[in-house]
C-alpha cells in the first residue's frame, strides 16, 4: 500500500462510513415496506421485503446475497484462524505436526484441515444462535483490550512515533471500551448460558494466562526488545516472544519455498529459468 499513514485511515473511515450508510438505508426500506409489528414477528425480514418488491425471485436473490456474504466472511476466517494453530504448534504449545507447511502451496495445510474439521463439528453439534453466543460475542473482550492498550502505550511510551494517532483521544477509545462492555453485558443478560460459557473459555488462564491491556500494548510497540523492569506482567517479554514466533514462521515458509524450488529444478520445471 502506498502512503499507508494517509490511505489506511482514509480506507477505514470511508469503508466504515459506507457500511453504516448502507445499513441505515436498508433498514429504512424495511420500515417503509413492512410495518413494525409484522417485522418484529418475522424471522427473515430481508426475504419478506424482497418478496413484497419482486415476488419469489426476491427471496432467491436475498439468499444468494447472504450466501456470498457468508463465504466472504468465511474466507477471512480461514486465512487467519489456521495461523493461530500453526503458531501454537510452532511454539511447542500444540501438536508439532500442525506446524507442517505444504511443500507446494507453502500454506499451513494441516492447520487449515484441522480448522475446517472443527468448524464442521461445531456446526453439526450447535445451533446458529449457540454458535453466535459462544464465538461471535467472545471476540469482544479482545476488542476492548486492544482499545485499552492505547491508554497503556500513551502512558508508558509517550515518545513513541505515531504516524496514525487516535482521533478524539481519550474519549474515543474510552467510549469504545464502554460500548464493548455494554454489548457483553447485554449478551450475558439475554443468553447467560452460551455467553457465560464463552467467557469462561476466553478467560481461562490456561488458554490466555496473561492477556491484559499492558500485554497488548507491548505487542503493538514496535521498538520494544527487552522486558520492562517496572512491568509486573512482563508485557515487553511476551511481545518479544511473539515476534520471535513470527520470525520462525517466516523461516519455515521460506524453507518450504526453497525446498519447492529445488524440487522444481530437479524436475526441470519453471525454476530452471
Amino acid at each position: 500500500m502506498r502512503d499507508p499513514e494517509r490511505n489506511l485511515p482514509r480506507a477505514l473511515i470511508l469503508g466504515t462510513g459506507a457500511i453504516i450508510l448502507i445499513y441505515l438505508l436498508v433498514n429504512a426500506a424495511y420500515l417503509y415496506l413492512i410495518p413494525i409489528g409484522p417485522m418484529a414477528r418475522s424471522p427473515l425480514v430481508a426475504a419478506d421485503a424482497a418478496q413484497l418488491l419482486v415476488g419469489r425471485t426476491g427471496v432467491a436473490l436475498v439468499s444468494l446475497v447472504v450466501m456470498i456474504a457468508t463465504f466472504s466472511t468465511l474466507l477471512g476466517s480461514m486465512l487467519t484462524a489456521p495461523r493461530i494453530f500453526f503458531a501454537m504448534a510452532d511454539d511447542g504449545l500444540f501438536f508439532r505436526s500442525v506446524a507442517r507447511v505444504h511443500p507446494r502451496f507453502e500454506t499451513p495445510s494441516v492447520a487449515i484441515v484441522l480448522t475446517a474439521c472443527l468448524g464442521i463439528a461445531f456446526v453439526l453439534a450447535r445451533t446458529f444462535e449457540e454458535l453466535a453466543d459462544q464465538f461471535v460475542v467472545a471476540i469482544f473482550p479482545f476488542y476492548a483490550l486492544a482499545a485499552a492498550a492505547v491508554f497503556v502505550l500513551r502512558r508508558r511510551r509517550p515518545d513513541l512515533p505515531r504516524p496514525v494517532r487516535v482521533w478524539g483521544y481519550p474519549a474515543v477509545p474510552f467510549l469504545f471500551v464502554l460500548a464493548s462492555l455494554v454489548i457483553l453485558g447485554n449478551a450475558l443478560r439475554e443468553h447467560p448460558g452460551g455467553t457465560g460459557l464463552a467467557f469462561v473459555r476466553v478467560g481461562s488462564r490456561e488458554a490466555f494466562p496473561r492477556l491484559t491491556p499492558s500485554v497488548i500494548a507491548g505487542m503493538l510497540d514496535p521498538t520494544c526488545s527487552a522486558p520492562s523492569r517496572d512491568s509486573g506482567d512482563s508485557a515487553h517479554e511476551i511481545a518479544r516472544t511473539i515476534r520471535l514466533r513470527a520470525r520462525r514462521a517466516d523461516h519455515l515458509l521460506a524453507t518450504a519455498r526453497a525446498g519447492s524450488g529445488r524440487h522444481l529444478r530437479r524436475r526441470g520445471g519453471p525454476a530452471d529459468g
